[in-house]
């Protein structure tokens, strides 16, 4: 049975990179669905397509690295939406929010 959507253990998420630094490791997300193993298979993906130019995201892991360096005085910080889905049908999912701040 699948009546759970999957829930992310925060809130939100932050993340740090320093200005300049090109790509890397940015944050690890991650999420819980109370439903028996076999709907627990989890699927992370970005709400809106423009964001995967800047980050890439595992969709099996939940890490969102960055693609290329970002500029404190261009960027100081970059917020995007998440989401999280137990590949089922219909997809419960859930959404969330994350901040990466650029720092000297």
């Amino acid at each position: 049975m699948n009546d759970n959507t999957p829930q992310f253990t925060q809130t939100l998420f932050f993340g740090a990179l320093e200005e300049n630094k090109g790509s890397g490791f940015v944050v690890q997300l991650n999420a819980t669905d109370a439903d028996s193993p076999i709907n627990t298979n989890l699927s992370y993906s970005f709400a809106l397509p423009v964001t995967s130019s800047l980050f890439r995201l595992d969709s099996m892991t939940g890490v969102i690295s960055a693609l290329r360096s970002f500029d404190r005085e261009a960027n100081r910080t970059v917020e995007f939406e998440v989401i999280v889905s137990d590949n089922d049908d219909p997809l419960p999912r859930e959404s969330l929010p994350v901040a990466v701040v650029v720092s000297i």
